[in-house]
């Protein structure tokens, strides 16, 4: 219940950010606090533009928000179940027979004298209606108390609801400001690790799917006849428009200008790796032609799949590499979240532990967790195994895995492997990023690609 909300209010987020609207009502009609104070929050001028200028902003302020959001939804319980029991209470009062109503009326005076005053709900005034009409007569009465009833509970519930709101926003907003700038460094600082290293940009652009994969991940060979777009070289003259996007040769001036600075030159840096630099667009001229193209072909796979990532969180992986390891993970996080794809961490070192970030909660979970430091040695075997036991789930079927160590473990047992290729013959991949371990990568031949990045 709690996760549906949440993915609820994240859509909320991304709809009025993306498009100004406000976030549509309930479908019951009812009216939800936390709905309300994240219009509230996004619309807020400060907020409103930093979402919509700085991509690495948004993302902070929408985690804080939701996570803020999972804590007040496990206060809200306690109220749900209430109101919950005193409905079934009120739907057993009222399809009871007249008699049953005659002996449960004290009952019911009890509860909603201890509820309610009487300008809220007078059963009083009901009881003169019934003593004064027949019984035949009694049905229209019952039906108006119970809707009375039900609309005082529903204002009593959400009443007490929006008390607890106010009583804990001031905390979180005074807590979002402490904390949210920290988190916007670790951010900010992960896109800046990006675009030192190719290797990483390369492997988000893979796992994205935001191009076509190499012809070297599939394994039957075909021969066709399709027709090709060619592409003229573009001028300035010829441009219709502008876009955002990371082609350095279109950039407009007024994003070069950074460069000319050294207090800048890392906004133009962030802006390139997180693709926000306005740049020429234009449809240029094109022609057609045929060409014959080579190709290998695999079982179908989905186009835009599931994400697992395992990151070592042995002793070795401290220092600099966590800090490219955390880079890789966030870019990927953001990634699978723009995307609406899910996403599942694992970490590991001695024992593997899960995180399934496809929940906005978890979010914030990860960033602890891995805040706390690296300890122990390694177990990369287990880690394999979560790692297929997760691919057996619907959700992250066919997903592609990634793995982030410097690979100084044994290649994995018989009955691991036996199992890991029957995923990869599903259409499974399974990449690695290795941390100084070219001298691993003949022992791990197994992975579908392996990156490497040396002396950090």
């Amino acid at each position: 219940m709690i996760q549906e909300r949440l993915n609820m209010y994240s859509e909320m987020f991304d709809l009025y950010i993306d498009r100004g609207t406000s976030p549509p009502t309930q479908p019951d009609g009812s009216q939800d606090p936390l709905q309300d104070y994240l219009q509230e929050a996004v619309s807020e001028p400060f907020n409103y533009f930093h979402c919509q200028e700085d991509t690495t902003w948004r993302e902070v302020f929408k985690s804080s928000l939701l996570a803020f959001f999972a804590s007040m939804l496990k206060v809200y319980i306690p109220l749900e179940k209430e109101r919950q029991e005193e409905q079934r209470f009120m739907s057993s009062f009222f399809a009871a027979s007249t008699d049953s109503k005659r002996k449960n009326w004290g009952k019911v005076v009890v509860i909603i004298q201890d509820k309610y005053t009487n300008n809220e709900l007078n059963p009083f005034g009901y009881q003169s209606q019934l003593q004064a009409t027949s019984e035949e007569n009694y049905e229209p009465i019952f039906e108006a108390m119970r809707q009375q009833w039900l609309q005082s509970c529903n204002r009593r519930i959400l009443r007490e609801k929006q008390k607890l709101l106010q009583d804990n926003k001031q905390q979180f907003q005074f807590s979002f400001q402490e904390a949210g700038k920290d988190d916007y460094e670790t951010l900010f600082s992960s896109s800046q690790i990006l675009f030192r290293y190719p290797q990483l940009k390369e492997i988000v652009e893979i796992i994205g799917r935001d191009k076509p994969q190499s012809h070297e991940e599939k394994d039957t060979t075909v021969t066709r006849y399709i027709p090709t777009v060619i592409s003229h070289a573009q001028a300035v003259s010829e441009a219709d428009g502008v876009t955002i996007g990371n082609v350095i040769q279109q950039a407009l001036p007024s994003e070069l200008v950074y460069l000319s600075d050294k207090a800048t030159e890392n906004v133009f840096f962030h802006r390139y790796a997180t693709r926000q630099l306005q740049q020429m667009a234009s449809k240029p001229p094109t022609a057609s032609q045929q060409k014959t193209e080579h190709s290998t072909e695999k079982k179908p796979r989905l186009i835009k799949g599931p994400v697992i990532v395992s990151v070592d969180t042995s002793g070795s992986m401290s220092g600099k590499p966590l800090k490219v390891a955390m880079s890789l993970l966030l870019q990927l996080l953001q990634m699978a979240r723009k995307q609406k794809r899910p996403c599942y961490l694992i970490t590991y070192a001695v024992r593997a532990r899960a995180i399934d970030l496809a929940h906005p909660a978890n979010w914030m979970t990860m960033k602890k967790f891995l805040r706390e430091g690296f300890s122990g040695g390694t177990d990369g075997n287990e880690m394999l195994i979560e790692s297929i036991a997760t691919l057996q789930s619907k959700t992250y079927s066919m997903a592609d895995v990634l793995i982030i160590s410097d690979f100084a473990w044994r290649v994995p047992e018989v009955a691991t492997m036996k199992k890991l290729r029957q995923e990869q013959a599903k259409g499974t991949k399974f990449y690695g990023l290795g941390i100084d371990a070219s001298h691993w990568a003949d022992t791990h031949k197994w992975l579908d690609k392996l990156w490497n990045i040396e002396k950090l």
